[in-house]
C-alpha cells in the first residue's frame, strides 16, 4: 500500500509546498510489515522572466523489521540491512526559454 498527499501555494513570484508518501509493504509472510516515508518541503521564486531559483528539502525514514533481516542474512549470506534515515537538501537555478 502507499499513500501520498502534497499541498502548495502561490503568491506573487513565490510557490511553496509540503508533500508527504508513506508506504507499506510485506517483505516476508508472517512477519511485520516495513515501512517507508517521506516528507518534503519545496519553495521556488521567480527572479525575472524566464529565470527562477528553487529549494527542495526531504526527510526519508525506512523501517524493517530485525527478524526478516536477519533471514535474508542466513539464508544467502549478504549483509541485511536494517531501519534507515537520512535528509536530502537540493537547490537549482531554472532557466527558460
Amino acid at each position: 500500500k502507499s499513500y501520498s498527499t502534497a499541498l502548495g501555494y502561490n503568491f506573487g513570484s513565490c510557490k511553496v509546498g509540503v508533500g508527504y508518501q508513506r508506504s507499506i509493504t510485506t517483505i516476508q509472510s508472517g512477519l511485520p510489515k516495513a515501512k517507508g516515508e517521506v516528507l518534503s518541503v519545496t519553495g521556488d521564486y521567480t527572479v525575472a522572466p524566464g529565470l527562477g531559483i528553487y529549494a527542495e528539502a526531504d526527510l526519508v525514514n525506512l523501517r524493517t523489521n530485525p527478524t526478516a533481516v536477519a533471514r535474508t542474512v542466513t539464508t544467502n549470506g549478504k549483509t541485511g540491512k536494517g531501519n534507515n534515515k537520512g535528509g536530502i537538501f537540493i537547490t537549482g537555478i531554472k532557466i527558460s526559454f
